[in-house]
């Protein structure tokens, strides 16, 4: 909370070096200076900071950032409800079709990724596996 104002932190999901332009835009049009900045890869830390009564508004720059954040489990939206956090999307889809096309766009991002570590995680137990056989036969020998 800030003590000056007794108003709660503003959390921004973004990289502020990487030209948040539009995100910063967003905030002066709004007047927001109390700001605290989380990379996407953090949103776990602005999870557990409105658990803690810290945060009572979110800007997120895309749908695809809250959705990732989503997917893979880090945040949980209802509960950001459940505690009355504003959420506020600097660039958002507008009409149905589009926030469709995010969604399923933001989805199938998720699948793949999630797909590349299903790969790279049974690729890394098969080494093992046969490691594990290679000392069995060596030492049996």
């Amino acid at each position: 909370m800030n003590a000056e104002t007794g108003q709660q932190t503003v959390a921004v999901i973004g990289n502020r070096s990487a030209g948040e332009s539009a995100v910063r835009e967003f905030l002066a049009a709004h007047r927001i200076r109390d700001v605290r900045w989380y990379d996407p890869h953090d949103l776990d830390d602005v999870e557990r900071a409105i658990q803690d009564g810290e945060i009572r508004r979110v800007i997120i720059p895309t749908w695809s950032v809250m959705l990732d954040g989503v997917w893979g489990g880090l945040i949980d939206v209802e509960a950001w409800f459940d505690a009355d956090v504003q959420i506020d999307f600097v660039e958002a889809p507008t009409d149905r079709d589009a926030q469709l096309v995010a969604l399923a766009a933001s989805w199938r991002r998720h699948r793949q990724q999630r797909r590349r570590r299903q790969i790279i995680a049974g690729a890394i137990l098969s080494v093992i596996a046969l490691a594990a056989a290679f000392i069995i036969i060596w030492r049996a020998g």
